[in-house]
């Protein structure tokens, strides 16, 4: 489960809400591979879908 703090609430519909992003579109959050070996990371990448 992934909680999201307000800020981050505002700064995706601010994302959603900006020019040239299609009605409908979403958000995508994903884990970051590790780079070669590297031990698993917290990091996440954001996408609008």
């Amino acid at each position: 489960m992934l909680a999201l703090t307000s800020q981050a609430t505002e700064a995706i519909e601010r994302i959603l809400t900006a020019p040239g992003v299609p009605d409908g579109a979403g958000i995508r959050i994903m884990p970051v591979a590790p780079n070669d070996g590297e031990a698993v990371t917290s990091e996440l990448q954001v996408e609008v879908a």
